[in-house]
């Protein structure tokens, strides 16, 4: 018995990274609420929620495509505010230890979200990783 058009009938190995994808995404639906720009966060969330369960390659793409550009945001914002701090300015985003450390932990889970998200692309039968 045939099941989809050419996609496996399993999730890829590591499909748990959408999840991992959908949780800042939720978080910052929630902080959003107090400012009115929850759905701009909750709808890619959801999207990642349901890739988890149902992979195609389009989505995948677009939800690669966002991370990606979202986390070279955040990686060239911690750089320049570290440039700016050994220059003697004043930074924009590391102002005191906790938002810095917390601020840090955030570009790195994004990094490895942005490599796992690399690392689960679905696969075509015939198709080699």
């Amino acid at each position: 018995m045939a099941t989809g058009v050419g996609y496996r009938n399993l999730r890829p190995q590591g499909s748990w990274v959408y999840l991992l994808a959908a949780l800042p995404l939720l978080v910052f639906a929630v902080v959003g609420l107090e400012y009115g720009a929850w759905a701009f966060y909750l709808i890619p969330a959801l999207i990642c929620v349901v890739q988890f369960f149902r992979p195609t390659k389009s989505v995948w793409f677009v939800l690669f495509l966002l991370y990606l550009v979202g986390t070279a945001a955040y990686v060239v914002a911690l750089v320049k505010d570290i440039v700016q701090l050994g220059g003697g300015g004043q930074p924009s985003i590391l102002l005191d230890s906790d938002d810095s450390v917390v601020f840090v932990l955030l570009v790195i889970y994004l990094l490895a979200v942005c490599y796992g998200l690399f690392r689960v692309r679905p696969m075509f039968r015939g198709e080699d990783g």
